[in-house]
């Protein structure tokens, strides 16, 4: 989840040290198998059932939305290392 968060997202989540956070908590959530939907995701399409918690999707949605909002805000530009 660390590599997730700092690659994916741009945010340090601490997982490591602190695994009550909220992106390592819904992290896990999401790739947890605890139902038939994560071996089976074809067969929750057919049927339009969401096989992921609502709220789930809904955090790491706002997730993206905060990062580049913030970005935005502050001119954060990325630069290339050399």
């Amino acid at each position: 989840m660390e590599i997730v968060g700092s690659v994916g997202f741009g945010v340090e989540c601490n997982g490591l040290k602190n695994n009550d956070s909220e992106f390592y908590q819904r992290g896990h959530e999401y790739f947890e198998p605890k139902t038939i939907s994560f071996f089976a995701p074809e067969f929750f399409k057919k049927l339009r059932i969401n096989r992921i918690n609502p709220e789930i999707n809904k955090f790491f949605f706002n997730l993206v939305k905060e990062s580049v909002e913030y970005r935005q805000q502050h001119n954060y530009r990325l630069t290339p290392s050399h």
